[in-house]
C-alpha cells in the first residue's frame, strides 16, 4: 500500500510525490512500524486485551465509588438510603471476587486482590491490603487490621526501614467466623471454619476450626464443638 502525504487534505490541495520518493516514504513508514513492534517486544510491553481494559475500568470505578460512599451513613444507620446495597455494588466492581449480600462498612480500606464471600462483612474502619480471602457468613468488628507482609529485618548492616518488605503471604479466613473489634491478623494466618477471635487479639498463628482465641498473642481457650 502506497501512502500519499497530505491525503487527509481536500482533494484540490493534495499533491503526489514522484514514484521513487513515494517508494522511499512507504519503506520509511514500514520501518517505523517494524521498529515500534520490535521495541514493544524488547521491552516486554504487554498490550491489553479488550476484557483487560474493561476490568481495569471497572476496578477504577469501584474504587472511586467506595471512596465516595464514605460520605454516606454507616450500614444500618439513619437515614437508611440503601447504603449497604450501594457499597456492595461498588465492592463487586472493585474486588477480585465478591459474593452476594455482603456488608462493606464505612471507612474501610482493602486491595483489589481480596475475595469476599457471600453474606460476609468488612467491619467499619478495617484495613487490609494484599491477598486476603474471606469465606462465607463472616462477621467482622470495627478497626480490624489484616497484614499480608512484614518489614524485612534480618540484616544488621542497614536500617530496617531500608530493607524493604518480606514475602507476601495470603491470609485466609474460613466460613462462619466471628472477628471482634480491633483484631490484628498477621501474614500467612489461616483462620478455620466456625472460629471466634476475641476483641483486640493479635493472631500470629493458624486458628483451628471452631476454636475461640483471645489475647496477645492469641491463644485457644476453648472449642465451640466441645462446649
Amino acid at each position: 500500500v502506497t501512502l500519499v502525504p497530505g491525503s487527509f487534505l481536500p482533494r484540490q490541495f493534495q499533491t503526489r510525490l514522484p514514484a521513487a520518493d513515494e517508494t522511499r516514504f512507504s519503506l520509511s513508514f514500514s520501518l517505523i512500524i517494524q521498529n515500534q513492534s520490535e521495541m514493544i517486544h524488547h521491552n516486554n510491553i504487554k498490550l491489553l486485551s479488550e476484557n483487560e481494559i474493561i476490568m481495569k475500568i471497572s476496578t477504577c470505578l469501584g474504587y472511586i465509588g467506595l471512596q465516595i460512599c464514605n460520605i454516606l451513613p454507616p450500614n444500618g444507620g439513619f437515614p437508611n438510603i440503601k447504603q449497604q446495597s450501594i457499597r456492595a455494588f461498588f465492592g463487586k466492581l472493585f474486588l477480585k471476587e465478591c459474593g452476594c449480600y455482603v456488608n462493606i462498612q464505612k471507612n474501610t480500606r482493602f486491595s483489589h486482590n481480596c475475595i469476599l464471600g457471600n453474606y460476609s462483612g468488612i467491619g467499619r474502619g478495617s484495613v487490609f491490603f494484599g491477598p486476603v480471602e474471606i469465606g462465607k457468613y463472616v462477621m467482622m468488628g470495627r478497626n480490624c487490621l489484616i497484614h499480608t507482609q512484614n518489614h524485612a529485618f534480618n540484616r544488621l548492616d542497614i536500617p530496617m526501614c531500608q530493607q524493604g518488605g518480606d514475602e507476601v503471604k495470603k491470609v485466609v479466613i474460613g466460613d462462619d467466623v466471628w472477628i471482634g473489634d480491633n483484631v490484628t491478623i498477621l501474614p500467612g494466618v489461616k483462620v478455620g471454619n466456625g472460629a471466634i477471635i476475641g476483641a483486640c487479639a493479635v493472631v500470629a498463628k493458624d486458628v483451628p476450626d471452631y476454636a475461640i482465641v483471645v489475647g496477645n498473642p492469641a491463644k485457644v481457650i476453648k472449642y465451640r464443638n466441645q462446649l
